[in-house]
């Protein structure tokens, strides 16, 4: 999706792999894509496995399945200068080869509700379950574990984890 805002309801986005490098299963740029009761699974990219979104794209995802995609970054999905927002998202068994087996999120936000990230991995254990850089994160009620060790990277910006069970546990409220 390029300079778009689509609804995009009840579909399986399944064995896709990029062409451009980014996005195996949806590449989103300057857009603002709403995702309700999908599913994307076995995708390939070098970045963004499932999902690729830059260039203040603000995708929502609700309902929304990711899992068993691969990448270098962000097997299930990479923002870039993105603001994304996770509700009742399952992110599980994606992989990658660096860092963010389930998500990467850099120079953008992230709110991540009511949601499961789980089984996800990366070869070097950076950011099993979610690699952070120069963003804002905001994680309320979510599940990050079985990602083999390091579930979360943080590495700069903000992040706030509240009534989350984190595999190795979080400082917050309720954690």
């Amino acid at each position: 999706f390029i300079n778009s805002n689509p609804d995009i309801t009840n579909v399986t986005i399944n064995a896709n792999a990029s062409i451009s490098d980014n996005g195996g299963g949806i590449y989103c740029n300057i857009s603002n894509p709403l995702f309700s009761i999908v599913t994307v699974s076995e995708n390939e990219a070098a970045n963004g496995g499932g999902f690729y979104c830059e260039n203040n794209s603000n995708p929502v995802f609700e309902n929304v399945i990711i899992h068993n995609n691969t990448s270098s970054n962000g097997g299930g999905a990479y923002f870039e200068a993105t603001n994304a927002v996770f509700r009742n998202v399952l992110l599980e068994n994606n992989n990658v080869a660096v860092s963010g087996g389930g998500v990467v999120v850099n120079d953008g936000s992230l709110d991540i509700v009511n949601s499961t990230i789980v089984k996800n991995s990366a070869e070097t254990d950076e950011g099993n379950g979610m690699t952070s850089n120069q963003s804002d994160v905001n994680i309320t009620n979510t599940i990050f574990w079985n990602s083999e060790s390091n579930e979360i990277s943080f590495e700069s910006g903000s992040i706030s984890i509240i009534y989350s069970n984190i595999q190795g546990g979080w400082e917050g409220d309720n954690n």
